[in-house]
């Protein structure tokens, strides 16, 4: 054999073992590239299927916020009507409290109910469990004062015990109204504080 095919011969194989070389090489890359698309392609998916969880999680709290504001506006609409009547309604027609029950205490027995599902502040819970203590024991009263006024009306020459009962009727009204009054004040900054705390 002669030199130039000596050289040749090693050219030839060296130009072989570099192409094998490189075959294994770029197959070996390509394959490490071909994993590594697959684990972004994983990564990419989780990413993804987190983003949709924490927006499914973000919309269920803005939901909740929005059914616990609307139960504090039921609650707190319900609370005024009764309020109003108690001190206002009830000392002008102290026959009116059998309309008490089915028109203004059960719609507010329901929104406080619901109130209570909503709420998990002890405090809110307490002046709400007080305020209708409130309301109970002034709607017993007044009940037990229109039926003295009523029977007492029914009476000729009962001017006084009339005069006496209008008095209690007063004095039981102006007492709701500070009570209720100053609950209701504590109730409300409550309610703005845990509002505020939705909001962010």
């Amino acid at each position: 054999m002669n030199t130039i095919e000596i050289i040749v011969s090693v050219a030839l194989i060296a130009f072989i073992q570099g192409w094998i070389i490189l075959y294994f090489t770029y197959f070996k890359e390509k394959g490490k590239y071909q994993a590594m698309k697959e684990e972004i392609d994983e990564i990419t998916q989780t990413q993804e299927s987190i983003k949709n969880n924490l927006a499914v999680i973000a919309q269920t709290q803005i939901s909740l916020n929005t059914e616990r504001r609307k139960a504090i506006l039921k609650y707190y609409n319900d609370l005024n009507r009764i309020r109003h009547y108690l001190v206002v309604e009830l000392s002008i027609d102290k026959n009116d409290y059998e309309n008490f029950m089915p028109k203004l205490y059960e719609p507010y027995s329901r929104s406080r109910s619901n109130l209570q599902l909503f709420i998990e502040d002890e405090n809110i819970l307490n002046i709400v469990e007080g305020i209708t203590d409130l309301i109970v024991y002034n709607f017993s009263t007044a009940s037990n004062y229109a039926n003295e006024y009523a029977a007492a009306s029914k009476l000729k020459d009962n001017k006084s015990k009339l005069d006496e009962l209008d008095k209690k009727f007063d004095d039981l009204f102006n007492k709701s109204f500070e009570e209720f009054d100053e609950e209701q004040k504590k109730l409300i900054n409550l309610l703005r504080e845990l509002l505020k705390k939705d909001l962010t």
